[in-house]
């Protein structure tokens, strides 16, 4: 399970940003030693099943846009044909996202829930816990 405001929360908000990020990521991860399109990427993810052409065309454009944000993340690397891998930047990022990928679905599910929740600052953590109403 994720902890509000601990480190896996600021990872997920700060650097994924996305629950769809969040999968492709943690399918990089998991497959990482193979390379993907966008395509296989959605397929694989299931984004465009039964979908018209258009709808498919725009799944994949959005692939495209979480792979060159994983990219710019230092999350995965383009490869030869434009198919993507998991290539952490380094082993802390490593780390994080071999934590997120060894999560069961339900714990995976609401660690995607926690990308929304910005974290709370050090001083607003400070006010819950000694402002008013508290003992």
């Amino acid at each position: 399970m994720v902890e509000r405001n601990g480190e896996v929360h600021r990872f997920l908000h700060d650097e994924i940003a996305s629950e769809e990020a969040l999968d492709v990521v943690v399918l990089l991860y998991r497959h990482r030693a193979q390379s993907w399109s966008a395509e296989e990427i959605r397929d694989r993810l299931r984004l465009a099943n039964d979908a018209s052409a258009s709808m498919a065309s725009i799944a994949t454009k959005r692939i495209e846009l979480r792979l060159a944000h994983l990219q710019q993340k230092r999350m995965a690397r383009v490869g030869p044909g434009n198919t993507f891998r998991y290539e952490p930047g380094d082993a802390q990022i490593d780390r994080r996202v071999a934590g997120l990928a060894a999560m069961n679905d339900t714990d995976l599910a609401a660690a995607a829930g926690m990308i929304y929740l910005r974290p709370r600052s050090g001083p607003d953590a400070f006010a819950d816990a000694f402002g008013p109403g508290k003992r």
